[in-house]
C-alpha cells in the first residue's frame, strides 16, 4: 500500500478548493475593486493593491536587474575560475555572460519603450481632462 496516497488526495483537494475560491475572489475583485472608475478612490495600501492588480506598476524590471547581477557575477567569476581548470569551458561561460548581457539590453529597451508609452499616454490623458 502506498503510504502517500492519502496525502496526495488531501493536497489535490486543497488545490482544487483554493483554486475555486481564488476564481470566485478574482471575479468579485474584477467587478467590485478593479474597475477604472475606482482609480482615484483609493489611498495608501489600497492604492498599492489597485495598481498591483491592474498591472499599473511592474516588478519585472526590479526582479530582472537582480537576476542579471547574479547571473553576470556567476558567469564572469565562475568563467574566470574555470579558465584555469578547462580553458574552453571557462571561455564559453564568459561568452555566455556577454550574450546574456546583450539579451538583457534588448529586454530592458523593450520594457523602457513600454514605460515611456505609458507615461506619454498619462500626460495626454491629463491634458485632455484640463
Amino acid at each position: 500500500m502506498n503510504p502517500f496516497f492519502g496525502v496526495s488526495r488531501g493536497i489535490n483537494g486543497v488545490l482544487i478548493t483554493t483554486g475555486i475560491i481564488g476564481l470566485i475572489v478574482g471575479i468579485l475583485a474584477l467587478f467590485i475593486f478593479l474597475p477604472k472608475k475606482n482609480k482615484d478612490n483609493y489611498t495608501g495600501f489600497l492604492k498599492y493593491l489597485y495598481d498591483f492588480f491592474n498591472f499599473d506598476k511592474f516588478w519585472f524590471l526590479s526582479v530582472f536587474k537582480v537576476l542579471f547581477i547574479a547571473i553576470a557575477f556567476m558567469c564572469l567569476v565562475g568563467g574566470f575560475i574555470c579558465l584555469f581548470i578547462h580553458f574552453v569551458t571557462g571561455l564559453t561561460i564568459i561568452l555566455a555572460g556577454v550574450f546574456f548581457r546583450l539579451i538583457s539590453e534588448v529586454t530592458m529597451v523593450l520594457m523602457n519603450i513600454g514605460n515611456n508609452v505609458s507615461e506619454i499616454n498619462e500626460k495626454i490623458s491629463a491634458k485632455k481632462e484640463e
